[in-house]
């Protein structure tokens, strides 16, 4: 059967419908009566979710200890002392360093934290551990593993972090995010599947909270709840940014569901379909805040030559008893995002 889309799963619902019978079998109920031939797409299935589920998401926390970032960045205010991709690139180097030194992704370690992982699977998901945690595995034994890894690891680091941090820093600091979103655009276009939602959340957060430029009497008539420039950036990011250290998945679903996906580089885009439990409408607010992104790099960077690829996201409450429990599908349509209850 032709493949039109893919599936990604992010760690929440992957972990609920792997370990526990009643909730792989409701989870099949639904969407074959909500979405029919859904569970027979493509499963994406990246290292951000590998680490995820194998209780390592956290492992951007260790870098900065590491003594390979200390010796090299530490408090060395690389990015006030050099050009932003210079200092970028330096960061990247030794990010990609301190991961490749981590005690919990060498070989053995992390081959036993999959091991336990997929302990905990029940038979009925034999089919996706197969297809997720079980095709990593084979990839971490062949000892070819971890420059891709790392390197992963060291693009979610840079792209996570706050980069600006008070108005005085912006028409310097902005340059990184520029530097940034000019890589990311030649790789996309290369075909490579790099998450870009992370920055440019950040980027956005960062303007709205910075920026000199920012027509603060039009922002106060588009939001008039808002009396001042704080209470736009609270009207607009009612949810906080992802955190720098974390939510590696919360920043791929929304990535891949709205710019689409492909089997391999370089291949035609498909749609992707998101399935999480994170609450719709801070699903919402990420996507608003994605498309809202894109299409100000479309209007302003010369040569900018992205074709988004919108599919949708299912925001699911599991109970208990596996049931499921106030759904709601967000479309991802072009203009605008749409959440609408399935019950």
């Amino acid at each position: 059967m032709e493949m039109k889309q893919s599936i990604y799963f992010d760690i929440n619902i992957f972990r609920s419908i792997t370990r526990k019978l009643e909730h792989w079998d409701r989870f099949e109920e639904f969407f074959d009566k909500e979405e029919p031939g859904l569970l027979d797409s493509s499963v994406i299935f990246t290292w951000a979710q590998l680490l995820e589920a194998v209780d390592l998401g956290k492992i951007m926390a260790g870098i900065k200890k590491s003594l390979a970032w200390k010796n090299s960045i530490g408090n060395k205010k690389i990015l006030d002392r050099f050009p932003p991709h210079e200092a970028l690139n330096q960061q990247f180097h030794a990010v990609v360093n301190a991961a490749a030194s981590l005690p919990s992704l060498q070989k053995d370690a992390l081959l036993k934290s999959i091991d336990k992982a997929v302990s905990h699977t029940c038979r009925e998901a034999k089919p996706l551990v197969d297809n997720t945690f079980l095709r990593y595995r084979t990839c971490v034994s062949s000892n070819n593993y971890m420059e891709q890894l790392s390197r992963e690891v060291a693009w979610a680091f840079i792209t996570s972090q706050s980069l600006v941090m008070s108005n005085s820093q912006w028409e310097e600091r902005k340059k990184c995010y520029e530097s940034l979103m000019a890589l990311w655009h030649t790789l996309h276009l290369e075909g490579h599947d790099l998450v870009f939602f992370r920055m440019s959340e950040m980027q956005y957060f960062s303007y709205l909270k910075y920026a000199p430029d920012l027509d603060l009497n039009e922002a106060l008539r588009l939001y008039p709840k808002a009396m001042d420039r704080e209470g736009i950036v609270n009207e607009i990011f009612k949810f906080p940014p992802l955190k720098a250290e974390g939510d590696l998945c919360d920043g791929e679903i929304i990535d891949f569901c709205r710019l689409g996906s492909s089997l391999k580089n370089g291949e035609t885009k498909m749609p992707v379909i998101g399935i999480t439990m994170d609450n719709p409408y801070k699903m919402d607010q990420r996507a608003g805040v994605f498309l809202r992104s894109l299409q100000d790099l479309e209007r302003c960077v010369n040569g900018w030559s992205v074709k988004p690829c919108p599919g949708k996201i299912f925001s699911l409450n599991i109970a208990k008893d596996g049931r499921i429990q106030s759904p709601h599908r967000i479309l991802l349509v072009q203009a605008e995002t749409e959440r609408t209850g399935l019950v």
